[in-house]
């Protein structure tokens, strides 16, 4: 029996990237794969002496331009809050030389939770 249209995305991480597939359900068929390298170890915004709460859009652009060297604020080319994997986060994505950086700044505490750089 086929199931039209059905497909199994696969998503896992190794060596330093993430790999992700969609894959036919009724042939096996690689339908699309994308691979993204990730930086070894983001910076870490210090935390500690925080106010207790969410931290602001300002504060959250000002943590993910430290992980971006030389950016500035006009190298920010999206940011919106969203909810992922149970946090509140802050997404934000920065274009800078010739790459670009994605990255997910939890609401709550300020840490880097996903740093991505795409060529």
């Amino acid at each position: 029996m086929d199931l039209i249209g059905a497909e199994y995305e696969i998503e896992f991480y190794a060596n330093g990237a993430k790999y992700e597939y969609e894959i036919d359900a009724n042939t096996g068929r690689i339908k699309e794969s994308s691979r993204k390298m990730y930086q070894q170890q983001p910076q870490q915004q210090n935390t500690a002496n925080a106010p207790l709460g969410d931290i602001s859009p300002e504060q959250a652009k000002k943590i993910a331009l430290a992980q971006v060297p030389g950016a500035t604020e006009s190298n920010i080319t999206k940011m919106k809050e969203d909810f992922e994997h149970g946090r509140a986060v802050y997404e934000i994505e920065i274009r800078h030389g010739f790459k670009e950086y994605d990255m997910e700044i939890d609401k709550a505490t300020g840490k880097v939770v996903k740093f991505e750089i795409d060529d």
